[in-house]
C-alpha cells in the first residue's frame, strides 16, 4: 500500500508541473515506490512457491531499471520522466 502511495504522490507532482523537470525528491519517491511495488510482488511470488532465484532476478530487473531511469532523468520534463520509468 505504501509503494502505491509513493507512486501516486510522485505522479501527482508530475501532473502539476508536467513541463518542468521533476525534482529530486519526487524522483526518489517514484523510484522507491516502484521498488516497493516489485518487492511486494517478489514476496508474494515466494509465498506462492516460485523459485527464489527466478523471483530475485525479476525483482532485480523490476527495481533497478526504473530506479536507474529515475536517477538519470533529472533534466527532462516530468512527463518524460514518468514515461521513461514506465518503459523501464
Amino acid at each position: 500500500m505504501l509503494a502505491l502511495t509513493l507512486i501516486a504522490s510522485s505522479i501527482g507532482i508530475a501532473v502539476e508541473g508536467a513541463g518542468t523537470p521533476l525534482g529530486g525528491a519526487a524522483r526518489l519517491l517514484l523510484g522507491a515506490g516502484v521498488a516497493g511495488f516489485y518487492l511486494s510482488n517478489a514476496l508474494i511470488g515466494l509465498r506462492l512457491g516460485r523459485r527464489p532465484g527466478r523471483v530475485a532476478l525479476l525483482f532485480a530487473a523490476g527495481a533497478i531499471l526504473p530506479a536507474t531511469a529515475c536517477l538519470l532523468t533529472g533534466g527532462i520534463p516530468a512527463w518524460a520522466t514518468l514515461g521513461s520509468v514506465a518503459l523501464a
